[in-house]
C-alpha cells in the first residue's frame, strides 16, 4: 500500500512547499476550507514589534538584511502551516473513507493494512513537520538578534530582544507549533 508520502507525491517538505506555492498562485479560493490554507501574516493577536531601525536610514543594510531573514522565515512558517492543513485533512479523509468502506464485506481485512501505512506516512509526515519547525524557530530567533543587534549598534539598545523581540517569538512558537496545527 503506499504511504501518505508517496500518494502526495512530495518527499519532503521543500518540495511541498514548491507545490504549494505553485499550485496556490492566480488561483481563487473554492471552498471556505481553502482560507483555511491562505496565507496570513498578521494573525490575530500579533504583537507589534518597535524598532527605532526601522524608520532610519542609520541602520542600513544591518537591518535590512535582518528584516529581510525575519519576513523569510515567516513566509516560511506560513507556508508549512498551509501544508500541514492540508496533509491534515488529506489523511483525516482518507482515514474516514477507508473506516467507511470497510464495513463492505471483504474490505475490511485490507483496510487494517491499508490503514495502518497511511498512519505510517502521516507520523512520518509530522516528524518532518517537527523538525522543519524547529528549524525555523532556530533562524526567526537568530534574526531576531540580529535585529537586536542593530538596535544595540546604532540607537543603544542593549535589551532589544529580551524586551520586545522575544514576545514576538513566543506568539510564533505557539502559533505555528505543531501542536497547534496537526491536532
Amino acid at each position: 500500500m503506499m504511504g501518505l508520502e508517496d500518494a502526495l507525491g512530495v518527499k519532503n517538505l521543500k518540495n511541498a512547499a514548491n507545490v504549494y506555492r505553485t499550485l496556490s498562485e492566480g488561483y481563487e479560493l473554492l471552498t471556505d476550507g481553502d482560507r483555511r490554507r491562505e496565507p496570513d501574516y498578521s494573525p490575530a493577536g500579533m504583537p507589534r514589534v518597535p524598532s527605532h531601525c526601522a524608520e532610519s536610514e542609520a541602520c542600513g543594510v544591518c537591518y535590512e538584511q535582518a528584516q529581510g531573514e525575519l519576513k523569510r522565515v515567516r513566509r516560511t512558517l506560513e507556508e508549512l502551516r498551509a501544508i500541514g492543513v492540508e496533509t491534515k485533512e488529506m489523511k483525516d479523509d482518507a482515514i474516514a473513507v477507508g473506516t467507511s468502506l470497510s464495513s463492505i464485506q471483504g474490505a475490511g481485512l485490507g483496510w487494517y493494512g491499508a490503514r495502518r501505512d497511511i498512519m505510517a506516512g502521516w507520523q512520518r509526515f509530522v516528524r518532518a513537520y517537527e523538525d522543519k519547525y524547529s528549524q525555523l524557530l532556530g533562524s526567526l530567533e537568530a534574526a531576531l538578534r540580529q535585529i537586536e543587534q542593530c538596535e544595540k549598534d546604532h540607537f543603544d539598545e542593549p535589551d532589544w530582544y529580551e524586551r520586545f523581540g522575544f514576545i514576538y517569538f513566543q506568539f510564533m512558537e505557539a502559533s505555528y507549533h505543531p501542536g497547534a496545527i496537526l491536532n
